[in-house]
């Protein structure tokens, strides 16, 4: 019986394996499932993941309605200009799991 320590969210986890093929298998996806829970492992364009730490907080709210603002009066934009910011974010797929990708921070951030 093999048993490997890693690392889990919590704390320290420990699991046994019946087999050495086993227990290294264990080793290479332990680092694995640790950077997926310090979402350090990108599977995403870099434009589409989440902007670390941002928040909708960190947007130019004024930047979003002029955004809409100009799109609708050269091609019928079909979102109104008092758009709320996330809905707009939505529309546009600059969101991811609820927080702005890095694509939403450069585009509408007011410090990128």
């Amino acid at each position: 019986m093999h048993t490997l320590i890693g690392w889990a969210q919590a704390g320290l986890e420990r699991r046994r394996f019946a087999t050495a093929a086993e227990l290294v298998a264990g080793l290479y996806a332990a680092p694995v499932q640790y950077l997926e829970t310090k979402e350090l492992l990108r599977y995403r364009p870099i434009d589409a993941a989440q902007c670390s730490g941002a928040t909708l907080a960190n947007l130019d709210v004024e930047g979003m309605y002029r955004f809409i603002r100009i799109p609708r009066r050269a091609r019928k934009f079909s979102l109104p200009e008092e758009t709320p910011p996330a809905d707009l974010l939505t529309h546009l797929n600059l969101l991811n799991r609820g927080r702005p990708t890095n694509a939403a921070v450069l585009l509408f951030g007011r410090a990128p």
